[in-house]
């Protein structure tokens, strides 16, 4: 995996008496190595300069001018006079120079090998944190759940009792009722 710890991009494009302009430039730097362009285009006239280092420390340099393409493999140290002399390229000069490295330190680190074992216990620690957790959750959500389902059951039947009340209520005033008029009819 590489990883770019350092990258600037410029675009900038001006069109002055009908006549287009255009100049680019990019630099990234990162674990795979050094890479930049420069592009310039006005009207007719064309030139690109780009490099990019190899695993080895030499660079892959393609410059071309409008229609002549030239493609070198040069060590850092050629590449850097050719990016001294070159004004065009000062955004390289200025990075590689000063800026570079702050960033060489924090971003070439060699990667430390655990054993698989411990990388092993770890997940499995994890993944038994997570069933445990899981568990957890699931049973206060059947604990919740079942006391609304108790307190439903609960008023259910305190509704039913009532009702059942009720009814016995109305059954022993008719059965009075009743109780009255044949005691009324037999006077």
């Amino acid at each position: 995996m590489s990883t770019v710890f350092y990258r600037t991009e410029n675009s900038l494009s001006t069109v002055k008496n009908d006549v287009k302009h255009t100049v680019k430039s990019s630099l990234i730097d990162g674990t795979k190595g050094l890479s930049f362009s420069f592009l310039e285009k006005k009207a007719d006239k064309f030139y690109k300069v780009s490099a990019k280092q190899m695993e080895d420390g030499s660079f892959d340099v393609k410059e071309k001018k409008d229609d002549k393409e030239d493609k070198k493999t040069m060590k850092e140290a050629d590449v850097m006079k050719m990016v001294k002399k070159d004004k065009n390229l000062k955004f390289v000069d200025d990075y590689v120079s000063k800026e570079r490295k702050k960033y060489l330190k924090g971003g070439k680190r060699k990667s430390k090998k655990s054993s698989k074992k411990s990388s092993k216990r770890k997940a499995t620690k994890k993944s038994s944190k997570r069933k445990s957790s899981k568990k957890a959750k699931r049973s206060s959500r059947k604990k919740a759940s079942k006391k609304k389902a108790s307190k439903k059951k609960s008023s259910k039947k305190k509704a039913s009792r009532k009702k059942a009340s009720k009814k016995k209520a109305s059954k022993k005033k008719a059965s009075k009722r009743k109780s009255s008029k044949k005691r009324a009819s037999r006077k």
